[in-house]
């Protein structure tokens, strides 16, 4: 097979997946529409097909609802408000929600604060970014796991934090 072949086979495997994702979309907006517009899994699932679409807004309006109503339910939604914040580069509204998912999630998912630790590191809060990381890596100790490269990140962010002091 030509790189040509390969090229056109991908664009069309990409079109397919494209067209299931809104078909997807489709779906669970019926499903919404006979339930008053609101069925908590059915408004996640619909976000995240709508992220892969790139419509973000729909997206967070969806995550936002899920989070107003059933966030205690479902706290992977305030991971997925913080990540499309941050790519919309609302860096507070993103930590606000990091830190939410990381308060509900913590330490059975330690990755939230490595998330909490970025977004934080952008905003120049260097303290706080630092005391997520240090807590990411008390965590990973305690259950054996290893973190040469968060000491090092630690490192780096205790430098920084003493130079904005």
């Amino acid at each position: 097979m030509t790189v040509l072949h390969c090229r056109i086979q991908r664009r069309e495997c990409q079109s397919v997946l494209t067209e299931k994702k809104s078909e997807a979309a489709d779906i669970y907006r019926r499903l919404l529409s006979r339930n008053n517009g609101y069925f908590a899994p059915a408004n996640l699932e619909l976000s995240y097909a709508l992220v892969s679409l790139k419509q973000y807004d729909e997206a967070l309006a969806n995550l936002l609802e899920v989070s107003k109503r059933d966030g205690a339910r479902f706290p992977i939604t305030y991971y997925h408000l913080a990540r499309l914040y941050e790519m919309k580069g609302e860096l507070k509204l993103a930590e606000a929600a990091f830190a939410k998912a990381v308060s509900l999630y913590a330490p059975a998912n330690s990755q939230f604060l490595i998330d909490l630790s970025r977004v934080r590191e952008k905003l120049g809060d260097f303290q706080g970014s630092l005391e997520a990381m240090e807590s990411y890596s008390k965590i990973v100790q305690e259950q054996g796991q290893e973190t040469s490269w968060s000491d090092k990140r630690i490192a780096e962010l205790r430098s920084k934090a003493t130079k904005q002091d």
